[in-house]
């Protein structure tokens, strides 16, 4: 799941030539959110009732 979060779109759209390379701090961009979706949604979730 974070594989693709990470690269999905991004490799997609490079390999059909849809795009140019990213630059450096686009890649780094993509994988901080991709970590961060990753974490929320891997987060332990406060009890509810019952």
């Amino acid at each position: 799941m974070l594989f693709g979060l990470a690269i999905g779109k991004m490799h997609m759209m490079l390999m059909l030539g849809r795009r140019e390379q990213p630059s450096p701090e686009e890649i780094a961009r993509q994988v901080d959110r991709a970590v961060e979706i990753f974490l929320r949604g891997t987060a332990p979730r406060p009890a509810g009732p019952g």
